[in-house]
Order: C-alpha cells, then structure tokens, then sequence
C-alpha cells in the first residue's frame, strides 16, 4: 500500500510527539511569502512549539497568478533582530514569486558567501548583520540542502525550500 505524504508526516508526528494538522488556515506566521494569508494553504504541519527546540514545519502553497509550493520551517529566536532576507541565488522562491527586493538594502559579506545568497538589510542595521552572519553561520547556510531563502522576521527565523527538497 502506497502511503502519501500527509501520512507520512502524521506517523512521524506521532512518533516524535509533535502535533500535527492535515491542514491549518491563518497560520501565526508572518514574512514576505504570508503577506496575503487569503491565499496562502497550510499542509501537512508539524507544530514542536512546545518541544526543545521549538519549530514549526508546513507544506505551503501560495495561490492566485503564480503558484507555489515550498516547506517552510519557523524558528523561534530568542530576541528580536532586524528583518533581514537572504535570498538565494539558485531556485529563490520570491524570484519565483516576483517578490521585489529593496536594492539600496543590499549587503555584500565577505568570503564566496555571496555567490550563494544575496543579504539584505535595513539601512542603519550593517553592524548587526555583521555580528548575526559570521563565517561560521555563513557556512552552516550554505550547507544547509535545499533552503533557497532565508528570512529573519522579528523573533523568527524562516527557512524556505522547494517542496521536494
């Protein structure tokens, strides 16, 4: 018998302790890819927020023009730090999405970092990108398979990636 991708995900809940919804609307999650929540469709979640370490995971599909599914991942941070983007160079789902980046906010880091994502970051916040995005991070990033934007929003950090990544 062929198990489908909701069953799997609902197992692996059960098994880890995780609660799971085949569907969630109104999601508490805010970023570039949720700023129109009417069309955005929630699958498949896995909510740890009360696990260690906290997360949210979901499959996510935007509707309307353009559609597109990716994962997403939510990460509680554990303060507030400034709204950066990093969005990747190859398969960067708002590139997909036409989401339109702010280029006076572009942030050039040192190593091959940039050939692998682009950082941005609101004007009078460099210094605290720098202290966030050190060598060490900057190579974790790039190791991470499949996450083709990044996004820091208030005390969250989201992950995106293809959703067959």
């Amino acid at each position: 018998m062929s198990h489908t991708v909701t069953q799997e995900v609902e197992a692996y809940a059960a098994r880890c302790g995780y609660d799971f919804h085949d569907e969630w609307e109104n999601l508490p999650i805010s970023g570039l890819f949720f700023r129109s929540r009417a069309h955005v469709m929630f699958r498949d979640v896995l909510d740890a927020r009360g696990e260690t370490p906290p997360f949210i995971s979901a499959r996510v599909q935007a509707r309307g023009r353009l559609r597109q599914q990716v994962t997403v991942v939510v990460l509680p941070l554990r303060r507030p730090v400034p709204n950066m983007i990093l969005q990747g160079k190859q398969q960067s789902i708002f590139s997909k999405l036409g989401i339109a980046m702010n280029e006076s906010q572009k942030l050039a880091l040192e190593g091959d970092f940039n050939s692998y994502f682009t950082l941005y970051c609101p004007n009078g916040y460099e210094r605290d990108a720098l202290y966030v995005f050190t060598p060490d991070v900057m190579a974790k990033m790039i190791d991470a398979y499949g996450v083709t934007d990044i996004e820091f929003v208030d005390d969250r950090l989201l992950l995106y990636a293809p959703l067959d990544a």
